[in-house]
């Protein structure tokens, strides 16, 4: 029977310091707060059980993590694909969860994950993993070309880039105030 790794293992560790960010990351590519806390706990299940590998423990774990997850969301995504939830249904939790009291912030994370939506998958992944998540390009790209072909730093500046400009079009207060913040 296998046993829960030891702190010292480090696993516990990186649990404790990932877990957050991944969430975050999760749910930023499916704007859907269950369906993120399944992949998380599958992604750390998976995690678990290559602990033992050296090249998964000595070699770049937070990557590796990272790779599993976006897989796992990428399957998950592709088999609802027709069958997918509003980007919005979980909105309310989500943003409960970081601001409790806070009216204003619960409109905000809203209008946020609404115009994320908005983004090709890509752009929303680039976004995430450089402005949420703070990953220079370089890792970006890893994480992004993981089981493909290799991603030019270029490339994902680019995606950033375009995201960016699109999220400040979308977010723009007059617009969001026009239009209901996305919310038809």
């Amino acid at each position: 029977m296998a046993s829960f790794p030891s702190a010292e293992d480090g696993f516990r560790d990186l649990f404790l310091e990932q877990q957050q960010r991944l969430l975050g990351y999760l749910i930023g590519m499916c704007g859907d707060l269950h369906l993120a806390e399944d992949v998380l706990n599958q992604a750390f299940m998976v995690l678990w059980r290559q602990w033992g590998r050296p090249e998964v423990r000595n070699g770049s774990p937070v990557q590796y993590l990272f790779t599993v997850a976006r897989h796992l969301m990428l399957d998950e995504l592709d088999a609802h694909r027709g069958t997918a939830r509003p980007i919005l249904e979980d909105a309310e939790e989500i943003a409960d969860a970081a601001a409790p009291s806070v009216e204003e912030a619960v409109i905000l994370r809203k209008h946020l994950h609404w115009a994320l939506s908005q983004l090709s998958p890509r752009e929303r992944e680039t976004v995430i993993l450089r402005h949420y998540l703070e990953y220079d390009n370089a890792t970006a790209a890893q994480i992004m070309s993981s089981g493909q072909a290799p991603m030019a730093v270029g490339t994902v500046k680019r995606y950033g880039s375009d995201g960016c400009r699109k999220l400040r079009g979308l977010l723009d207060r007059d617009h969001l105030a026009e239009e209901g913040g996305g919310q038809r």
